[in-house]
């Protein structure tokens, strides 16, 4: 008989310790401290198998909105997805075992706004989390003092037009991985910079 191997993925939350007793140098020790560091840069975040693949998320409502959508609104079909799909496509070919992409506006456009209202450290978003533990006090419960004024940021809509789209692929290949990344301009912008750039049109 063939031996199917162990699967072990160890994710913030949902870990529960065991109560038996543990020396402070064990190996299973220093997994639960790590754990629980994990927990706190990351106390919402899900992990899920389905149609076929592996799904990780900064937060579980955001999964949820995922598997609930139908084929005819899968992001599959947008044309940026479709145009960065051929490009990573043509730059990366096969065997690709990660991809990402992303909407650099809608990706940024939360943590610009808390932070132009002073509120960045209340933020519950992955980036937030990060500012805090990195610049706040340790202290479980404190809300650091935002560093940056953000009061005098421009509306967002005015510099929306300069985020355009980003995709990143893994490929495995034989003495290791490739990782790469690209960012695109949103088509509009694209065209009317090359409309500015020909003094004939």
């Amino acid at each position: 008989s063939m031996e199917i191997p162990t699967l072990e993925i160890e994710t913030p939350g949902g870990i529960i310790a065991h109560a038996d007793q543990e020396e402070e140098d064990s190996p299973s020790a220093r997994r639960r401290k790590l754990r629980e560091k994990e927990e706190k840069l990351l106390p919402h975040s899900a992990v899920t198998v389905a149609h076929g693949h592996l799904l990780i998320a900064s937060h579980r409502d955001i999964l949820e909105r995922v598997l609930a959508t139908s084929d005819s609104d899968s992001l599959a079909t947008t044309g940026d997805y479709k145009r960065m799909d051929t490009v990573l496509k043509k730059l990366y070919p096969s065997p690709v075992i990660l991809w990402g992409f992303g909407r650099s506006d809608e990706s940024i456009r939360p943590a610009f706004e808390m932070l132009k209202r002073g509120a960045m450290p209340k933020s519950k978003s992955v980036t937030g989390q990060l500012l805090n533990s990195l610049l706040g006090d340790g202290e479980p419960g404190s809300v650091r003092d935002q560093k940056i004024d953000g009061s005098t940021l421009p509306d967002f809509e005015l510099i929306k037009k300069f985020f355009g789209t980003s995709g990143f692929v893994m490929q495995n290949l034989e003495d290791g991985w490739r990782l790469g990344g690209i960012t695109l301009a949103r088509p509009e912008t694209t065209t009317v910079q090359e409309g500015k750039a020909s003094p004939n049109k």
